[in-house]
């Protein structure tokens, strides 16, 4: 396969970095240099803050009180313990990541805009302390003659000390365009998109939420120390919660979510003050009014504004033959033999769900054969989907077992059961929408895929060897699945039909024993039924043992080896598709007189 060509954004930055070096030859003005360095101080911070907000999706409005941690750490080292700037830079780097970590793992319990106002209570603490924190902190007069950048016993000066945050903001662009188009990237893009159906594929919420916290809490300690020994003062003025909501509005501007969007938001921030140098004290109005103009006319910011503009460049897809050749690799990874195992793939004993006074599932016993085909039906409100969240995890069961050919299930949480070989569908399709239709077979390959933060970050060899065979695979499903000219669309703009297929790729990405479907034929044509009835024929003659939720009966009867039926949360048939038509019970509850014809 060929390299991922330069996008848009790559060549921006790659643009913007090259500008930016040539600025010291073009002038010799302090003020200038001041507000360029100021300026890549403040894309380390953005760029931190957009791993948190548009990666990871966790809205912080108290960005500047890590700023101020890093920044305070670093003076205080040089100034009470003499330490140099490497020291302080390393030890502000560290103490910010402690203080992320503190505030990460309560805070990151809470969702949405809860987190936002956590995190401004946060950054009003650290406000408050700065300011009251006498000798310590200087209090309002703040802490000054903090020592310049140094390396190595030279004195770097203006110019040397540009030179050097240029580079930390190349290698910074660097890390997080190899990281985006990593296995960890897209796993922080996958909790944006949709948090359930991430956890689905093996990812868990919590960690990786906690991850990109730590990681944005970095950036802030980064840019903080640098801040200190350029400026060589700091006091509470710099960290208020005004310069929290100036990060989030560069970001936005810029592009939450794309590597160049903090290079953007970042260069039209620290231009404006210059143009409204008179109008000072409107300056949060004339920001707000950018941010409501950026939500309205071009959500994406900047860079989606330029995306749109400049059509980038995607990837040829592979020849037919090609793609035929990596479709029989996939069909070979996907193939299990289970030789002659009597046990069975899943066995759900006494399942009980609960909600408050309400039973929703009552004693469910279902014991479903490796290798095959295995539906549960019932009328609307049987409970069915609440059976299939309680056996993948989303829901936790009042009562009973669940066992996973062999494995107890029953007390852990949906990402370990999908590590375990259990993938699922939901009735409701959740694609993950601003991804492609690639990168969300991508995402489905998360479970069992090993390449690591740093790995990725670095694109070392074994990165780049994974991140092939992980683009190979998935267009091998896509071309099994039929979507393999859809694989550079975005997900959200297929039709439904396609969407349904689209989930069972990204389920079967996952090389599961066992795939759960919950309702995968609701909203289909005829022919996209027949043809998604051609599919898990296929799929199970690869050994995939499939649980199917469905209301078309047609399909279901001809497809299944075996029938469970619930009505009113518990079960009151199960058997062969013929045992199942002929029950009273069933043909009473749900399938009428007609169905037994």
């Amino acid at each position: 396969m060929k390299q991922r060509p330069i996008s848009i954004g790559g060549l921006l930055s790659l643009l913007g970095l090259l500008a930016a070096a040539a600025v010291p030859f073009l002038t010799d003005n302090p003020y200038y240099m001041q507000k360029f360095q100021m300026a890549g101080i403040l894309i380390v911070a953005v760029q931190g803050l957009n791993i948190m907000a548009g990666y990871a999706g966790q809205i912080s409005l108290g960005h500047a009180g890590l700023f101020a941690v890093g920044a305070y750490t670093a003076a205080k080292l040089a100034l009470d313990l003499n330490w140099g700037f490497l020291g302080g830079f390393a030890g502000a780097v560290l103490m910010t990541a402690l203080v992320g970590l503190l505030l990460g793992v309560p805070a990151l319990r809470v969702r949405h805009h809860y987190l936002a106002i956590v995190t401004i209570g946060f950054g009003i603490v650290v406000e408050k302390l700065a300011n009251e924190g006498g000798s310590f902190t200087g209090g309002f007069a703040g802490l000054s003659g903090i020592p310049g950048v140094r390396l190595f016993g030279q004195e770097l000066g203006d110019v040397g000390t540009y030179y050097l945050i240029l580079a930390l903001v190349a290698v910074l662009t660097w890390g997080l365009s190899n990281l985006t188009h990593s296995r960890v990237g897209r796993a922080f893009m996958a909790l944006r998109e949709g948090e359930v159906a991430a956890e689905s594929l093996g990812i868990s919420e919590y960690r990786y939420k906690l991850a990109a916290f730590l990681l944005g809490s970095l950036g802030a300690g980064m840019a903080g120390a640098f801040y200190a020994h350029v400026f060589n003062y700091v006091s509470p003025e710099s960290f208020t919660f005004n310069v929290s909501v100036e990060m989030l509005v560069m970001l936005l501007l810029g592009g939450m979510g794309t590597v160049v969007g903090p290079i953007l938001g970042v260069g039209l921030i620290q231009v404006l003050p210059e143009l409204i140098a008179g109008l000072d004290a409107y300056r949060l109005i004339v920001y707000g009014g950018l941010l409501l103009a950026t939500v309205i006319l071009f959500p994406g910011g900047l860079a989606g504004l330029l995306s749109r503009v400049w059509r980038e460049r995607r990837e040829l897809l592979p020849s037919e033959t090609e793609l035929k050749r990596l479709e029989e690799k996939a069909v070979d990874l996907l193939r299990r033999d289970h030789g002659s195992s009597d046990t069975p793939a899943l066995l759900v004993q006494g399942l009980t769900k609960r909600f408050g006074g309400v039973t929703a599932l009552e004693g469910i016993d279902m014991e479903v054969r490796t290798g095959t085909i295995h539906a549960l039906i019932g009328p609307n409100g049987s409970g069915k989907t609440t059976c299939l969240h309680t056996i993948s995890g989303i829901y936790k069961p009042s009562g009973g077992s669940i066992a996973l050919h062999g494995v107890d299930l029953t007390h852990r949480k949906a990402y370990e059961r999908a590590r375990l070989g259990l993938a699922r569908t939901f009735q409701r399709s959740q694609v993950f929408p601003r991804l492609t239709v690639l990168e969300n077979v991508l995402v489905g390959q998360h479970s069992w895929r090993r390449t690591g933060l740093l790995q990725g970050a670095l694109a070392l060899p074994s990165a780049r060897r994974e991140e092939k065979q992980a683009r190979e695979f998935a267009l091998g499903l896509l071309s099994l699945t039929g979507l393999a000219d859809r694989a550079y669309q975005e997900a959200g703009s297929l039709p439904h039909g396609l969407q349904r297929v689209l989930e069972i790729a990204r389920a079967l990405a996952a090389r599961p024993s066992l795939l759960l479907l919950d309702e995968p034929a609701a909203g289909l044509t005829e022919t996209e039924v027949e043809a998604l009835d051609r599919l898990l024929q296929r799929i199970k003659g690869l050994g995939i043992t499939i649980l199917l939720i469905e209301h078309d009966m047609r399909l279901v009867m001809g497809i299944s080896d075996a029938v469970t039926v619930l009505d009113s949360g518990s079960v009151i048939c199960s058997g062969s598709p013929d045992v199942v038509q002929r029950d009273p019970q069933v043909l009473a509850a749900y399938l009428g007189e007609t169905a037994a014809d």
